[in-house]
């Protein structure tokens, strides 16, 4: 499932902030969720739509939640 509006890039920033507030390197990162340091680079940067399933990786290996909430 690919997110197609913007909320992504919140949640992506959301996660890039946790990641500089953990101390954790794109390295890091790469080696804990199973995704590509390039990849990650790119999702950070904002150049490209993530898959659910990519953020979710991303989250858990933070330690994080992504959490959706009715409006």
């Amino acid at each position: 499932m690919t997110i197609q509006s913007e909320n992504w890039q919140h949640i992506v920033n959301e996660l890039a902030a946790i990641t500089q507030k953990k101390g954790i390197s794109s390295y890091k990162l790469a080696e804990l969720s199973g995704i590509r340091q390039p990849n990650i680079m790119r999702l950070f940067s904002l150049k490209y739509s993530p898959t659910l399933k990519v953020l979710q990786r991303i989250a858990d290996a933070l330690d994080a939640e992504i959490i959706i909430i009715e409006k």
